[in-house]
């Protein structure tokens, strides 16, 4: 039951640099998040972070700076439970003058803040892969977003779905998730952009 409270997962670690472009200039390594599913990286079309992450104000226009100040006090007053609850709305403010670069398809891709994505999870930024997460989806039909499926079941001779591989996902197309993960990692360690991780969501344990 402690375990289970703790709330323990494997995964990965991604740092994302991203492209300001109003003063024409990258910020490396500027947003990190993890991620349990790193197989279905080639489908992230977004990233989503929280109001509250340290990254939002400094890269925000003035008046997405006032927008982001108004939520951060509203959300403030609120409790965690709260918090989840309204992140079935699925609110999200675009950060205009910047974008995230792919770690492996070094592609431009939006930055949202959005209710959905907590301070206190992980690193308070989630990639935003909708074809296979159904969150991520529906803020992405929300905002018109690019839809990239990258897992292609595999079937048994009863037509069961026994694994997945990959598809839409350049060199890692068809390997199967265990193996492309594998590999995966090899790949942004090199480019020193992602290593394997644990998260714990550690909770407070009323007696």
């Amino acid at each position: 039951m402690q375990k289970g409270w703790i709330g323990y997962s494997e995964g990965a670690n991604l740092r994302f640099d991203v492209f300001d472009s109003e003063n024409n200039k990258l910020i490396t390594d500027g947003i990190e998040v993890y991620t349990t599913r790193l197989d279905t990286l080639y489908g992230c079309t977004f990233l989503a972070m929280s109001f509250e992450h340290p990254l939002a104000k400094e890269v925000a226009t003035e008046a997405e700076r006032k927008a982001i100040e108004k939520k951060v006090e509203d959300l403030s007053k609120l409790d965690e439970l709260t918090k989840k609850k309204m992140g079935k709305q699925k609110e999200g403010l675009l950060l205009s003058k910047i974008h995230a670069i792919h770690p492996l398809t070094q592609k431009k891709i939006p930055v949202y803040l959005t209710n959905y994505v907590l301070a206190g999870y992980g690193t308070g930024a989630v990639m935003g892969v909708p074809a296979h997460d159904e969150r991520d989806q529906e803020f992405a039909e929300l905002h018109n977003l690019e839809i990239i499926e990258v897992l292609e079941p595999t079937l048994d001779g009863s037509g069961q779905v026994q694994g997945y591989t990959l598809k839409n996902s350049e060199k890692f197309n068809g390997l199967s998730v265990a193996e492309a993960t594998k590999q995966m990692v090899e790949v942004l360690k090199q480019k020193n952009k992602g290593e394997i991780a644990t998260n714990y969501s550690i909770r407070v344990l009323l007696i």
